[in-house]
């Protein structure tokens, strides 16, 4: 893999900031990454000109700053690194960047992915925010995070919070619901969504508001089906440097359907080798073909259970058997090595994102009258501490030329 070079930050007058000294017995509180990079990011290109992702508006706003307003209400989180383009970051942003936030929330210049942003922002920014210096430059250097890792055993600890910047109705309820079921001793937690309530809504507001699309990535597992949220948490340093790397690749291939709803096999393929070579070379042959072994059994019930429930939910129901949440979490531990949970929650919010044009379009058409819809069946009231909200604007004219999913 490419080395990546260092990641240079925007700061801000420091006013008050979490604790530097990393031996202390205090708790120090959970410092969080949004990831709002351009690279890579979907470029929608409006009527009145080229907008990335992150930047699209909802009742004047941009997506990020309403991502960033809900993480800092969200008790329990630290520091506030957004990573992207750090010209946009501070225009977007300039309601947050008074004395009230000043050394809380810091914006960090992209200079890869996002994989490759948000690593570099832990290793760069988070851990020398927390009196490690050493750590700056140290990734993806194997060799320098294995040695950083031994001569500092009580950083392996520090977990962060990952969202993404493209959740329109994302707000602290959310984010204090996710934190609260994170286990004490995994290193590793993805959030989901129970589908359940992704349909209930669905079929509360209509297709016209909850696109079928939303649905595509229902994942079924015993008791349920679930779909993957954008919320994260992770203890780097509790993995194998190689994890790294896997992580880049899984995210390479990340678009596991096509449009139409189909399986895009390239890509599976191209994750089942990405992972084989990780956990042949990292984990040893005994350990990980043990998980291998049992990852394909699930993958094979998973596809089944697809396509089974197509024609029918109880014709998929003997294959969902064998994908029980405890299975898919200690096959996850066992290929990772490291501690994996599933956090499947009941909060929709932050699995409704902007991925496609349509999505947008769909929200924004009618001066934004299906976005208000969603609001109101979240229990959010429109231009609710919305800050410099302008009043939203019709929008008939509104169209997508590009953007999305490639």
């Amino acid at each position: 893999m490419q080395t990546v070079s260092l990641l240079s930050v925007v700061e801000y007058p420091v006013s008050r900031s979490i604790p530097k000294d990393s031996k202390s017995k205090d708790p120090i509180e959970l410092d969080a990454v949004v990831l709002a990079g351009t690279e890579g990011s979907a470029e929608f290109e409006l009527e009145s000109g080229k907008v990335h992702k992150p930047f699209l508006e909802f009742e004047g706003q941009s997506l990020v700053l309403r991502v960033v307003k809900s993480v800092m209400k969200t008790p329990g989180l630290a520091k506030v690194y957004v990573v992207g383009d750090s010209v946009e970051l501070k225009q977007a942003l300039a309601p947050l960047l008074g004395a009230e936030h000043s050394g809380r929330l810091k914006i960090v210049r992209q200079t890869g992915n996002l994989v490759q942003n948000c690593l570099g922002t832990f290793f760069d920014h988070i851990l020398v925010d927390r009196g490690f210096p050493e750590a700056r430059g140290i990734w993806p250097d194997a060799v320098a995070v294995r040695h950083f890792v031994e001569n500092n055993p009580e950083i392996k600890q520090t977990g962060v919070l990952v969202v993404t910047s493209d959740l329109p109705f994302l707000a602290s309820e959310d984010l204090k619901s996710f934190l609260a079921e994170i286990p004490q001793d995994a290193s590793l937690c993805a959030g989901l969504c129970d589908h359940g309530e992704l349909e209930k809504m669905q079929e509360a507001l209509g297709n016209e508001t909850v696109l079928d699309r939303w649905k595509l990535g229902a994942i079924p597992i015993r008791a349920r089906q679930v779909r993957w949220n954008n919320l994260w948490f992770a203890k780097p340093l509790m993995a194998h440097p190689g994890l790294y790397n896997l992580l880049q690749d899984v995210y390479s291939h990340r678009y596991l359907l096509n449009s139409d709803g189909r399986v895009r096999w390239s890509n599976w393929w191209s994750i089942i080798r990405a992972v084989a070579h990780y956990g042949f070379r990292v984990r040893g042959v005994a350990r990980f073909g043990r998980g291998f072994l049992n990852l394909a059994g699930l993958m094979l019930a998973s596809g089944l259970a697809r396509w089974a429930g197509r024609a029918g939910k109880y014709l998929a129901w003997p294959f969902r058997t064998v994908l029980g949440q405890g299975d898919l979490e200690f096959v996850a531990s066992l290929v990772l090595g490291v501690k994996t949970s599933l956090l499947i929650g009941t909060h929709v919010a932050p699995a409704v994102d902007i991925d496609v044009p349509e999505s947008y379009l769909a929200l924004s058409a009618h001066g934004e009258e299906n976005y208000r819809r969603v609001l109101r069946y979240l229990g959010r009231n429109p231009l609710r501490n919305t800050g410099e909200s302008k009043p939203p604007m019709d929008k008939p004219e509104l169209k997508i030329i590009s953007g999305g999913k490639s």
